[in-house]
């Protein structure tokens, strides 16, 4: 069963809080979704 995302803040880090329909609530990483490659390369 899939639950909807009622709500979502940006938060630092590459981190997002997620709350969903259900209830349930929490913060996630994301920051091994985003290739740091070109541009977005570490100096």
């Amino acid at each position: 069963m899939m639950v909807d995302v009622v709500e979502v803040r940006p938060l630092e880090g590459y981190r997002l809080y997620l709350r969903f329909e259900d209830g349930a609530e929490g913060e996630v990483d994301v920051s091994g979704l985003v290739p740091f490659e070109g541009v977005f390369a570490l100096l």
